[in-house]
């Protein structure tokens, strides 16, 4: 098997924030909120950071708690890769591997507090827009 010509390195973990909805109502309680948002900084030399925020549920009655965490990591690919694809790579790609290391933490801090263990979905990412910036 052969690497792959995206690679990344050094996820980390750079905002994380969490909160218990004192007012939550569980009566109220359908379902949880999940939302997210991309940040591309890329670079000239085949590099780029993606850093992506996750946001679950909200502040105020319908929801238990609200987190909001933000990781980043630092990719590179090979200059065979097709500007289009490289688009695709950055915007659905890194953050779907960015989640897969935000799945534990989110896991973790719920379990921390009087609710069970929250065990973040598999997220569509096909239809994720990314904001790009030069670095």
């Amino acid at each position: 098997m052969n690497q792959s010509k995206f690679q990344f390195s050094n996820p980390n973990l750079t905002n994380l924030s969490f909160q218990i909805n004192d007012d939550f109502e569980s009566e109220n309680f359908e379902s949880i909120k999940i939302d997210g948002s991309t940040k591309v900084f890329r670079s000239q030399d085949h590099t780029a950071i993606v850093e992506f925020t996750l946001r679950i549920g909200e502040i105020g009655l319908s929801s238990p708690f609200y987190v909001e965490a933000t990781m980043k990591a630092n990719f590179k690919w090979n200059e065979e890769i097709e500007e289009n694809t490289l688009k695709k790579m950055l915007q659905v790609n890194a953050p779907s591997l960015i989640i897969g290391y935000m799945r534990p933490v989110i896991a973790n801090i719920t379990n921390m507090s009087e609710y069970p263990a929250f065990n973040l979905p598999f997220l569509n990412m096909q239809q994720n827009e990314a904001v790009f910036e030069e670095m």
